[in-house]
């Protein structure tokens, strides 16, 4: 009995534990990775409809590729003329989000600064002329696309 109890208990935490390994960056080396690091405002988004996830898992069929347009309003890194970008990243298809799933982000309208806000983004350039975040598609809104509070603009 002792050890059926033992073996329940070890598979309780087992199950109870289960999770992802996430690396802690430091904002130091998002940005010596960042090809972009900027603050910016959401003005559009819009679904690609291209079917499969993102490379790090890309047989899931619980997200949606997005592409979201950003108003730059300061660069910290990268080019400084830069009045706009697209951010390439996945939303979930529904508002349920799977056990486990990864930490994404998603911008909802209307696109204003009192309603979307502003976020400071640690970026990568990709081949296609489109911005990913710095740690890849799995956990950006826990790392590399920070939202910002207070009144600055």
């Amino acid at each position: 009995m002792k050890k059926f109890a033992i073996t329940l208990l070890a598979l309780t935490f087992l199950i109870l534990g289960s999770g992802r390994f996430i690396k802690n960056w430091t904002y130091q080396e998002l940005f010596d990775h960042a090809d972009l690091v900027v603050v910016g405002m959401p003005i559009s988004t819009q679904d690609t409809n291209e079917p499969g996830g993102p490379p790090e898992w890309p047989d899931v069929q619980w997200v949606m590729e997005v592409n979201t347009e950003f108003q730059v309003s300061v660069v910290m890194k990268g080019d400084k003329a830069l009045k706009k970008f697209t951010l390439h990243h996945y939303r979930f298809k529904d508002k349920r989000r799977p056990v486990n799933a990864p930490n994404l982000v998603a911008f909802d309208p209307p696109f204003t600064p009192e309603t979307s806000g502003r976020f400071l983004l640690f970026l990568k350039l990709q081949s296609d002329g489109r911005y990913a975040p710095v740690s890849g598609q799995l956990d950006p809104a826990s790392i590399d696309v920070v939202k910002l509070d207070g009144m600055a603009k």
